[in-house]
């Protein structure tokens, strides 16, 4: 059973994070501001510097690097910042950014760890996914709307604590991170089920997936990823590797990760 946890970071919340390598903060942001975050992501979706994502439908599935071209994100990530700080000592550094849009009959994604798999530079150099940058991250998942298990919600296992040589060997390494399909079945996984305005924070290494939306409304996310500030700050250079990258995979079940 995943417990959930107010503003306040106890150390119950501490204990249980350093433990599970994740942690679900009830109701962190109030309908208000998450509101205002849904307000901020429409009116951003026409700057043409952010990058947009489609699926097959042509309907927008994913945005990514926004979070500096708005007040309200700029607001967001901020608190966030401020609740890291409390939960690890230290002090961060936004990594990356995405919106996760999943309207009725979106899909899911496949079990996988975060940054964990192997790329081709255009010049023919194998690189180690995240791992090119620094080697400890950690997601901030905030709740757009309800997480329930009919609109798949986030599926979220135990952080896997080992180094990207040993994480990677778990998963098919096939450009993706996905996790093979036998270690799936020795693990448990959590369904997170929490009101819009929710948080939930874990470790890149927790295997984490979703089924589809089966219910008839949008389930949307706002993901902000984050490393150890004193690592250094590579937001810029992330998004201008992902350019250059000749990956294919983008992250929808199925078809893409």
């Amino acid at each position: 059973m995943i417990d959930t946890f107010k503003k306040n970071i106890c150390s119950k919340a501490v204990n249980f994070y350093n433990q599970n390598g994740y942690l679900v903060i009830e109701n962190f942001f109030s309908t208000k501001t998450t509101s205002k975050i849904k307000i901020a992501i429409d009116e951003i979706k026409g700057d043409k510097s952010i990058e947009l994502y489609y699926d097959k439908s042509g309907l927008i599935r994913r945005m990514e690097n926004f979070t500096y071209k708005h007040k309200t994100f700029k607001f967001v990530d901020e608190k966030i910042k401020n609740l890291l700080l409390k939960l690890t000592s230290f002090e961060q550094s936004l990594f990356k950014d995405k919106v996760n849009f999943k309207p009725p009959k979106g899909e899911g994604f496949f079990a996988h760890y975060d940054g964990i798999f192997q790329f081709r530079t255009p010049e023919g150099k194998i690189k180690n996914g995240w791992y090119e940058y620094t080697s400890d991250f950690t997601n901030c998942l905030i709740c757009l709307d309800n997480f329930t298990i009919e609109n798949g919600t986030l599926e979220i296992s135990k952080s896997h604590n080992e180094d990207f040589k040993t994480l990677l060997k778990n998963t098919k390494n096939n450009g993706t991170p996905n996790i093979k399909d036998e270690l799936i079945l020795q693990l448990k996984f959590n369904p997170i089920v929490a009101n819009s305005g929710s948080v939930v924070i874990f470790k890149h290494t927790c295997p984490h997936r979703s089924s589809p939306n089966y219910s008839k409304n949008d389930r949307g996310s706002l993901y902000l990823t984050y490393n150890k500030l004193k690592n250094g700050n590579f937001y810029k250079k992330y998004f201008l590797d992902k350019k250059k990258s000749k990956n294919p995979f983008k992250a929808l079940q199925g078809e893409q990760i």
